[in-house]
């Protein structure tokens, strides 16, 4: 996990596609990392199975479960 921290932590502000480790992707910018989430700007507020904070354009994401990140 600490792996994908460093990851994510240096594409901050990069539009990316974030694979997860059940098969979904969600596309956006990484506008923040923490010790155990991602923050992803999604566009279009679109609605999926994944808690949104404030702003409803912010997806949260568990380091954990993520499996590759590719730059788009």
């Amino acid at each position: 996990m600490e792996e994908m921290y460093h990851l994510c932590l240096r594409h901050v502000n990069c539009r990316v596609r974030l694979h997860t480790r059940y098969g979904q992707y969600f596309d956006g910018v990484i506008v923040n990392v923490d010790e155990n989430n991602v923050y992803l700007r999604t566009s279009g507020g679109v609605r999926i199975s994944a808690w949104y904070g404030p702003g409803n354009d912010i997806l949260t994401l568990s380091l954990f479960t993520l499996l590759a990140i590719a730059l788009i």
